[in-house]
């Protein structure tokens, strides 16, 4: 499978990437690295626009983005030329790239489409993460540093990137995926070598437990297990974690988990972990109703006996009291433990 992966600067994608290609080695699959960041530096090193000198390749790192636009053109095309040739030998490759950057308050193209059209792409990708941890490690790059985005600027452009690159696969007629940067490392690697595996969102009132210790453990253990028999996006990868908030954060909040998360998942779960948690959430509900309005398979786990008839509707009565009695319909259906 070749799969092509964007990101915004500061997500840490490429370690993400290299876990996953540890994974697989670990199954004896190996996965071949394209990253066009480290192969554009190679490129200019090679054609003698920069030496191969230490402190001169810091300085092309860090002011790049500062090149002609022609210049910039030339070396990705000579670089999606080398993938080309190359990418032939691997049955299974990863492409790290960018749809764009944001320099100097403008953005910027990072390529044009039409350097995809001879690789075959199967799957298209974008690592996002949270904001402020992104803003932290731009922050702290020598490179990004003296751009001080905000934290509105970030989201916006990852956006950005994800709108991008979904255009991208909607023009090559290929699936894409959003991957949380903070979820577990098997995301990808099942989505490359067990793609039949369902996709599964988890919804919950996590404003209203955000300080419910009990509760969140319980969120994060029945998150895991689900993830023993499903591809899982959790919320909580890249949810507010302080009280920080303004009508920015909250538009990017609901458009990511409501449109993006639950868009792209097969099924959405409500879990109530316990009679204590059952409080009214605008956010579970609407992605329900989002989930439900997609023809999404959906599920709600609510310890106690009275619901509303709304539940049942838009849950198409899909209604369990308790994680054993959830489990059990799992089974029934099907939706077993995988190996990986």
């Amino acid at each position: 499978m070749r799969v092509f992966c964007t990101g915004i600067a500061g997500t840490d994608k490429k370690r993400y990437l290299e876990d996953t290609i540890r994974l697989a080695e670990a199954k004896n699959k190996r996965i071949k690295l394209f990253s066009t960041g480290t192969l554009m530096k190679e490129h200019f090193i090679y054609s003698g626009v920069i030496n191969n000198d230490l402190e001169e390749i810091k300085e092309f790192e860090k002011y790049v983005l500062d090149y002609p636009e022609s210049t910039l053109k030339s070396a990705a095309g000579a670089v999606f030329r080398y993938i080309k040739e190359e990418i032939s030998d691997y049955e299974n490759a990863i492409i790290n790239s960018h749809a764009r950057f944001l320099w100097n308050k403008c953005p910027i193209t990072a390529h044009t489409p039409k350097y995809l059209n001879d690789l075959d792409i199967d799957l298209f990708t974008t690592v996002i993460d949270y904001e402020e941890d992104i803003k932290r490690r731009l922050d702290e790059d020598v490179q990004w540093s003296a751009q001080k985005l905000s934290i509105e600027e970030i989201l916006d452009w990852q956006a950005d990137e994800i709108l991008d690159t979904r255009n991208w696969a909607k023009i090559k007629d290929k699936p894409h995926f959003i991957v949380p940067r903070k979820l577990s490392d098997t995301i990808l690697y099942k989505l490359m070598f067990h793609p039949h595996i369902k996709k599964v969102y988890l919804s919950f009132p996590m404003t209203f437990l955000h300080n419910d210790k009990e509760a969140n453990q319980r969120i994060d253990n029945f998150s895991y297990k689900l993830n023993e028999r499903f591809i899982v996006i959790n919320p909580k990868s890249t949810e507010l974690t302080n009280n920080v908030r303004n009508h920015t954060i909250d538009e990017h909040t609901v458009n990511r988990d409501e449109k993006i998360y639950v868009g792209q998942s097969n099924i959405t779960i409500a879990y109530f972990p316990s009679k204590e948690s059952i409080v009214y959430a605008s956010g579970v509900d609407a992605e329900l109703n989002e989930a439900f309005k997609r023809g999404k398979e959906v599920w709600i786990i609510w310890p106690n006996k009275n619901f509303s008839p709304f539940v049942r509707h838009y849950t198409r009565g899909n209604i369990v009291s308790s994680e054993e009695q959830f489990w059990e319909e799992m089974d029934k259906r099907g939706y077993k433990k995988i190996e990986l």
